[in-house]
């Protein structure tokens, strides 16, 4: 079953008809809210408004509570995870895949690219139960700079090293086996697709190529996306993907943002977002319910679109947003600021409820002001959002989930 918008009179004033230009909703007195209407006196419309507007306000709340619920977790330290703090070229520090989540270890030397958490519904998963942390990927050969491509509903992960030589796993790292070969070409973000694996990477000159693969055999299918160094943007480092569509997110661009899109035709675009300029730090997440994508940058823009193609800019934050990930009728944003008007003094949580564009700012109650933490790494899994962070001189993870919501979680589970 799916619940209208429980909000009501949204607008601050009246925008047509006699009282064009006035306020539309006025907090009852004291004694109007002892007594309540009478018979005697016509009704006060902008009084029912603000009634009506506070109701709706709060069961907006209660729908979004699981959003300003946050548990912290066991927290995890791992000297390697120390090089990643969420700039604009760091690969993403967590990813899906299935029922497990992965923690990027960047720059380790050690041929292991990651540690993966078991993570159940409930509060077992299997036999071993939902307590062993986190385990180590066993030694895939492609070393631990490689490119890690997961999907949330697959668990399935595909390693490319560097070199451009893929290899894959069924079972979250314990074994691997040959997955084909991409290029000499580094592999830098990728994800599955409309049925194939699709990986993204920037040649010396500036230009890209996106690669695709079906049975993870062979050589990858070279989709020949950008031969003439056309496209404005460094580098994709982000895949993201609706039913119909994918998405590339540029590291940066430095005139317009352009996005590299692919249809379930396999047919690429470069698209522009004409209006967001230069910038960086792109992310971005499909939220589901809404049937909607929404891409971030440091510039604070939130721009949506249905389709990947046709954008509008939905709402602009003060300052930078550094994640963003689907959650309920809205996304949690990774922003820097405490309030929305201070300077950058702490990390903290945002949620963007639409069609409002109404943001809640919240800073976890375990939060240091004096500690140095870089930005939260946000993840949607299994009806929850898991919030990162990294304590950027120990190399220590520290990491929280939010309450539980039932929309956020397809018909097998994830």
């Amino acid at each position: 079953m799916t619940l209208s918008d429980p909000r009501f009179a949204t607008d601050s004033t009246f925008t047509s008809g006699t009282d064009n230009g006035l306020p539309n909703k006025v907090a009852p007195s004291t004694g109007r809210r002892a007594q309540g209407f009478t018979r005697d006196a016509p009704l006060p419309v902008p009084i029912l408004n603000d009634l009506l507007s506070t109701h709706g306000e709060h069961l907006a709340a209660i729908v979004d509570q699981h959003v300003f619920n946050w548990t912290p977790q066991p927290a995890y330290a791992h000297a390697d995870l120390a090089a990643n703090d969420n700039v604009n070229n760091s690969p993403p520090l967590i990813q899906a895949a299935g029922e497990q989540w992965l923690v990027k270890t960047p720059d380790g030397g050690t041929g292991v690219a990651f540690h993966r958490r078991k993570h159940g519904q409930g509060l077992a998963l299997g036999s071993a139960g939902d307590t062993a942390l986190f385990t180590a990927s066993a030694n895939s050969g492609a070393g631990a700079d490689a490119c890690i491509l997961t999907d949330r509903t697959l668990a399935k992960v595909v390693e490319i090293s560097s070199a451009g030589v893929a290899r894959q796993s069924d079972d979250w790292g314990a074994t691997w086996a040959a997955a084909g070969t991409v290029s000499s070409i580094a592999a830098q973000a990728g994800g599955f697709f409309n049925g194939a694996w699709h990986a993204v990477g920037t040649e010396g000159d500036g230009s890209h190529l996106v690669w695709l693969d079906t049975d993870l055999s062979g050589a990858w299918t070279v989709i020949d996306v950008d031969p003439s160094n056309t496209v404005d943007a460094a580098s994709y480092r982000r895949f993201v993907k609706s039913p119909t569509v994918a998405l590339f997110l540029p590291e940066s661009c430095g005139t317009i943002t352009q996005l590299l899109r692919i249809t379930t035709s396999s047919t690429w675009a470069a698209q522009t977002i004409t209006g967001a300029g230069a910038s960086s730090t792109w992310r971005g997440d499909w939220n589901a319910t809404l049937g909607l994508f929404m891409l971030t940058n440091l510039a604070g823009q939130c721009w949506v679109s249905a389709d990947g193609a046709a954008w509008s800019l939905f709402y602009t934050h003060s300052t930078a947003i550094y994640d963003c990930v689907a959650s309920g009728r809205g996304w949690v944003l990774s922003c820097v600021t405490e309030d929305f008007s201070g300077p950058a003094t702490y990390p903290h949580l945002v949620f963007l409820a639409y069609p409002q564009a109404t943001p809640t700012a919240r800073r976890l109650p375990w939060e240091s002001p004096s500690q140095t933490y870089s930005r939260f790494h946000l993840l949607r899994m299994r009806g929850r959002v898991i919030a990162a962070r990294l304590n950027d001189t120990a190399g220590r993870m520290e990491w929280w989930e939010s309450g539980f919501h039932s929309l956020d979680v397809d018909a097998n589970g994830f």
